[in-house]
């Protein structure tokens, strides 16, 4: 998995994208996957559309955005299916119609491989998998996960971003790749 350092160092950054890496990293783990094919997708991860987390050629691929509920904003995801960039071989994923809340980012990762490694066709990778049935299998995978929660006590987790303490909101200002 490859982040970029998002939030954590850079102005540009929309999101937490090192959190997310961990976060994503923890449940891979708690999954126990041993099936090779599984652990060979690589998963790439921008804190914004800029892309130096290299999003646009992971297997998976995420880049950072915010949804607005009300007057409170949510950190989210726009996640892309079969990028890479192998041995000179080199696509960019396909974007989803899709806008994942940070929080339900690993549930929906979670819920790609199961599905993957539920469906596919014998010896298949994932990006081979991708190509075969296209986006809107993954797009249907996740659909209830993008349905953004209004602000309450029991959601109030979700509008704070991965390793932060406090609501999230969009400061945006001069970055690195702005240089």
């Amino acid at each position: 998995m490859i982040s970029c350092p998002g939030t954590d160092s850079c102005k540009m950054g929309i999101t937490a994208s090192m959190g997310l890496n961990e976060a994503i990293q923890e449940r891979i783990d708690s999954m126990e996957i041993d099936d090779p094919l599984t652990r060979a997708i690589q998963i790439k991860m921008s804190g914004c559309p800029n892309g130096c987390g290299q999003h646009h050629i992971g297997a998976i691929g995420f880049y950072g955005a915010s949804l607005k509920i009300g007057a409170r904003q949510m950190p989210a995801y726009i996640p892309h299916i079969g990028g890479r960039a192998t041995a000179g071989d080199v696509a960019f994923g396909k974007r989803l119609k899709s806008r994942l809340p940070a929080k339900r980012v690993p549930d929906a990762v979670e819920r790609w491989l199961r599905m993957y490694e539920a469906e596919r066709s014998e010896g298949e990778t994932f990006n081979a998998f991708a190509e075969r049935v296209g986006n809107e299998p993954f797009e249907v995978e996740v659909k209830e996960l993008t349905l953004p929660a209004e602000f309450s006590l029991e959601t109030m987790e979700e509008f704070i971003d991965w390793n932060r303490s406090s609501p999230y909101k969009v400061e945006r200002g001069e970055g690195e790749c702005a240089i």
